[in-house]
């Protein structure tokens, strides 16, 4: 079919057909792709997973470590090693006990704007709220630290 010009109404239904067939073959081979990549992408994890499961292990063993030698970390939030560094972040998170009556509680103070749509708590507006009010509503602050650590890739050859 010359495709520089159609010229008939069943040359559009002939162009019409073949789009219809190239559309298949299109989603044909784009399934198979999809297949394909799906098998790669679980072979991958199989794979992998004895590395994952390693890097875990060592993860959890240095920050027991770190925990453990809290105390030579000093004054300071991080320790520097050849290979990467590591340290303790301060963090507070907020602790809502009870959704529906902090909800409640919001909207009885007209508070309304720190309610989520889905009815759930705005917990970074909240957090911003005075403590006192914060226990009325059944709320508590819990500061903590979250390990961290960072790698230097780059002085390790893979």
């Amino acid at each position: 079919m010359d495709l520089t010009v159609i010229r008939t109404w069943e040359e559009v239904d002939e162009a019409l057909r073949e789009i219809a067939q190239i559309t298949g073959e299109i989603e044909a081979r784009e399934a198979a792709f999809n297949r394909v990549v799906g098998e790669l992408r679980e072979e991958l994890v199989q794979r992998t997973r004895p590395l994952a499961e390693r890097r875990e292990a060592l993860e959890r063993l240095i920050r027991e470590f770190a925990e453990r030698h809290r105390a030579e970390f000093g004054r300071r939030k991080s320790v520097e090693l050849n290979f990467g560094s590591l340290g303790f972040r301060h963090s507070t998170r907020l602790v809502v006990e009870n959704v529906k009556a902090v909800v409640e509680g919001l909207r009885a103070r007209g508070m309304a704007d720190y309610i989520v749509v889905k009815e759930d708590v705005d917990r970074q507006r909240l957090r911003r709220c005075d403590p006192g009010m914060l226990a009325e509503l059944g709320v508590r602050l819990e500061d903590g630290e979250t390990f961290w650590y960072e790698v230097r890739r780059e002085k390790v050859a893979v």
